[in-house]
């Protein structure tokens, strides 16, 4: 993904040491980071996920890609400005997800140790789950 062409594009990703593709309608990228709108399965969108592009092996728009991000736009998916998560560093992507949503999720994959963190606002108390 070289420019600015590729946001609102349906684009799968297969990361380093995963079996698993992750696909999703780009909201917008940088040199470290890539935003999506996610894209679990069939043709619905399950929240937002950012990758580390450090860990994306490589990316593919084929026509399986291609009919998905049809479909989905159909269903009136599609990127809007006011969807786009500062990208800066990984200190304003927190300080900003803290601020915008209840509950987020982080997924650190690091060879075969993987960390789930969830992060939700009840009451203004924050909590933190480890699974």
């Amino acid at each position: 993904m070289k420019s600015k062409k590729s946001s609102g594009k349906l684009i799968s990703f297969k990361l380093i040491n995963s079996e698993k593709l992750i696909s999703g309608l780009v909201v917008d990228y940088n040199e470290n980071w890539t935003l999506l709108k996610y894209n679990p399965v069939d043709y619905i969108i399950d929240g937002y996920l950012i990758l580390n592009n450090k860990i994306i092996e490589n990316h593919s728009t084929g026509s399986s890609e291609k009919f998905t991000e049809k479909l989905l736009l159909l269903k009136g998916y599609k990127v809007k400005n006011k969807e786009i998560i500062p990208l800066k560093n990984i200190e304003t992507i927190l300080s900003y997800l803290n601020k915008k949503f209840d509950l987020f999720q982080f997924s650190i994959n690091r060879k075969k140790i993987s960390v789930i963190l969830e992060i939700s606002s009840l009451l203004k108390k924050k909590r933190l789950i480890l699974t």
